[in-house]
């Protein structure tokens, strides 16, 4: 079922896919996602995975939602930050989530709103604040979320 989800996905969602994200991309549109879907919950964490797929790891405390983390490779793409944070947004709006229906729902969703936002543009967002972007290490020191305080 996965890999037949993530065909479709990526037969819908082309464009998703074939823009590439730098890690400070990446960051500036995760903010922004969660401003603007009041998400406080989550963070953003990178890693040196040769891969181009990410994930979206759960915490629960007493059976409950606690937290989230998502963690995307280095090099990573609209598609896949939109897919994980689509994740998110299936877990706290429904209970729980899959690759399913309703997380292809979020996923256009998020590509309207990104779209609407003019995402594609990412000179317009807010810079990143406190990160060292220049680090090589295979594991980028950088956990965000939410706002860049």
């Amino acid at each position: 079922m996965t890999l037949k989800f993530y065909s479709e996905e990526r037969r819908r969602f082309p464009e998703l896919f074939n823009r590439d994200l730098t890690v400070e991309e990446c960051i500036k549109i995760f903010n922004e996602l969660c401003d603007s879907y009041d998400e406080k919950l989550t963070k953003l964490e990178f890693h040196g995975w040769n891969t181009s797929g990410g994930q979206c790891v759960i915490w629960k405390r007493n059976d409950a939602f606690s937290n989230t983390t998502i963690r995307l490779p280095n090099k990573s793409n609209m598609g896949c930050l939109l897919h994980e944070f689509a994740h998110v947004m299936q877990l706290r709006n429904e209970g729980k989530t899959g690759h399913n229906k309703g997380l292809m729902e979020w996923i256009e969703i998020l590509d309207e709103y990104a779209q609407l936002r003019e995402y594609w543009g990412i000179e317009n967002l807010n810079p990143v604040m406190g990160v060292d972007l220049n680090d090589d290490n295979a594991v980028i020191a950088a956990v965000i979320g939410g706002k860049n305080e």
